[in-house]
């Protein structure tokens, strides 16, 4: 192993200079001693191996857990730690529409990829992931766990594409490929999505702030699951929100290729009086 302490390529003028600069950092375990260059890589090293046993003894319940309750529990811990570090703007945001975003009459949540109803047809995973439009996105083998090489990756979607069939559930394509995503790639990407939609939508609605949080919700719901072209293309729908008629920008929302109960709620968050002008 290399001893950058007595690096024989140092003059002796540098030697001093490392010693001095060392003498003037944080003391050493709390000790009123300086620490020495030595010191402080063995206290990195320290920090590193601690960091790693408490990652893996945060993670050690898995061990006798099934498979299923095993990728619960790190998903769930997944979202904990993300949720500890990001300070994005979108998240609360998220956070409150998450469980309806992710329900069955909005994308769902699937752990297997499958192909849209866009023409030409989106792979998408998880809750509402398009794998088809987001570069450098990382599947892996759902069966194993392990991340897919790029062309094993590619691979997998060629085979998910040659088993296109219009107007089929997402079930069909259950068995079709081997792919899957980690929670912390899901999230990473459905916060980054979130993320563009809410910048999106702050950029386009000047009074976005003084929404209701349901017709804030609808907007961002909308947003996400259209992706920003196609919901810029919605302009009847922002001049009229723009201009708080909000019985015009329900009339607006409509989507097809959704269900009737997604598009219900958009359209009575938008407008509360919406069910009663229906009658």
């Amino acid at each position: 192993m290399f001893d950058f302490l007595n690096n024989p390529w140092e003059t002796d003028e540098q030697k001093r200079q490392k010693l001095n600069n060392s003498q003037t950092q944080t003391p050493f375990n709390g000790q009123q001693t300086p620490m020495t260059p030595r010191q402080m890589v063995e206290q990195a090293w320290d920090q590193s191996v601690a960091k790693q046993e408490a990652k893996e003894q945060a993670y050690k319940p898995m061990e006798s857990m099934s498979t299923h309750d095993a990728v619960k529990y790190a998903w769930n811990k997944s979202l904990a730690e993300q949720e500890k570090k990001d300070t994005e703007n979108s998240v609360p945001y998220l956070n409150r529409h998450r469980e309806r975003l992710c329900s069955p009459d909005f994308e769902g949540n699937y752990d297997y990829p499958y192909l849209d109803t866009a023409t030409p047809p989106k792979a998408t995973i998880g809750c509402g992931i398009n794998i088809t439009d987001t570069p450098n996105i990382q599947l892996q083998n759902r069966h194993t766990g392990v991340d897919f090489s790029k062309t094993e990756q590619q691979a997998q979607l060629n085979q998910l594409y040659a088993n296109y069939r219009p107007n089929h559930k997402a079930s069909f394509y259950r068995d079709k490929t081997d792919i899957g995503i980690s929670p912390s790639e899901h999230e990473k990407i459905l916060r980054q999505k979130y993320e563009d939609a809410y910048q999106n939508i702050k950029n386009n609605y000047q009074n976005f702030d003084n929404f209701t949080p349901e017709q804030q919700d609808a907007l961002l719901d909308m947003n996400y699951n259209l992706g920003t072209p196609k919901f810029n293309q919605y302009k009847l729908m922002r001049n009229a929100v723009n201009t708080g008629k909000w019985n015009e920008a329900a009339k607006q929302s409509y989507r097809p290729g959704i269900s009737q109960v997604r598009n219900d709620w958009t359209a009575s968050s938008l407008d509360p009086e919406w069910e009663k002008r229906r009658r």
